[in-house]
């Protein structure tokens, strides 16, 4: 997963991104921050006051245009796929 996580951002995002995520300071800045963020995801805990995610699949996805990226995370049912 951890070189997943590096070979996408390597691929995807140029060496001078800038992370514009509040509170995502903590993890430092531009491209190599961002790794860090996501090399966390899954030992940070829920931010307070968070809806537990209903069992289902997970799809990370990134968008890019221009000098702006976004990243979502989308669940879907598995037993109808929607």
């Amino acid at each position: 997963m951890r070189s997943r996580i590096r070979n996408s951002a390597e691929r995807y995002l140029r060496s001078g991104y800038t992370q514009h995520r509040e509170g995502a300071s903590e993890f430092g800045p531009g491209r190599e921050g961002l790794i860090r963020m996501f090399r966390q995801i899954p030992t940070m805990p829920p931010p307070a006051g968070a809806a537990k995610a209903p069992p289902a699949s997970t799809v990370l996805a990134f968008v890019a245009q221009g000098g702006a990226a976004r990243t979502s995370l989308i669940a879907r049912d598995r037993r109808t796929g929607i």
